[in-house]
């Protein structure tokens, strides 16, 4: 199984413009009926507004493939927190 996860903000967020924003995406591979765990790195744009706001409502669209043409869709809603500033 292979696909594709994109990570976009739920709400419109402003950035350069106001409208939802995409934070990221990753592709991955997998054996059929087994959880995957991913890490993605959010986009330059997606982690500056991520610090800004404190906290983003991202929807996560998950399109897989299986090897005979199956095709799935999940989506999962989540927020994202900024990471708390490095002490001196």
């Amino acid at each position: 199984m292979t696909g594709v996860v994109t990570f976009v903000s739920q709400k419109r967020v402003v950035a350069s413009k106001k409208r939802k924003l995409k934070l990221g995406a990753k592709s991955f591979s997998a054996a059929a009926d087994k959880p995957v765990t991913l890490k993605a790195k959010l986009s330059k744009k997606g982690f500056k507004t991520l610090k800004r706001l404190k906290k983003v409502n991202v929807a996560a669209g998950v399109d897989a493939h299986c090897k005979d043409g199956n095709a799935n869709k999940k989506n999962v809603t989540f927020t994202l927190k900024a990471p708390k500033a490095k002490r001196k």
